[in-house]
């Protein structure tokens, strides 16, 4: 029986360990720092996108140090403006950003960077279509 005790000791720490680690907020840290990061990115980008029953949407990028972003985007509409904010996380995968967004609902988006500026991409099937483009704010 004396042998069992720090066996059960050690199985009981080693699950408490397991538990406190697996949060899905804490994993979803660690999936992040362990995708591309690129530094020469962290910055601020603005940019015009088109809108089908708007005027234009003026959009805000910015990504920071810590991987997070947010992203401002304002609506000019014919009765006024609404503008949105949203958070979330950023990595890079080749030539594209993948911006993970804090809302669970909100799907995945990717901009693909080219030289000083970035391509937001709309998905449609299998064809990527550019729909606005963001210059770096010095």
């Amino acid at each position: 029986m004396g042998k069992h005790i720090p066996l059960s000791v050690f199985l009981l720490c080693s699950m408490l360990i397991y538990q406190s680690c697996d949060t899905s907020n804490n994993s979803r840290k660690l999936e992040h720092l362990n995708k591309g990061f690129n530094p020469l990115l962290i910055g601020t980008y603005k940019g015009v996108t088109p809108c089908p029953d708007c005027r234009k949407i003026e959009v805000t990028l910015t990504l920071d140090s810590d991987s997070s972003f947010t992203y401002n985007s304002t609506y000019w509409g014919k009765g006024g403006n609404t503008e949105f904010v949203d958070l979330g996380r950023w990595f890079t995968q080749a030539d594209t950003i993948i911006l993970d967004y804090d809302d669970e609902s909100i799907p995945e988006a990717k901009v693909l960077i080219v030289k000083d500026s970035l391509a937001i991409l709309e998905l449609g099937g299998n064809v990527v279509k550019k729909v606005g483009w963001l210059k770096k704010v010095p």
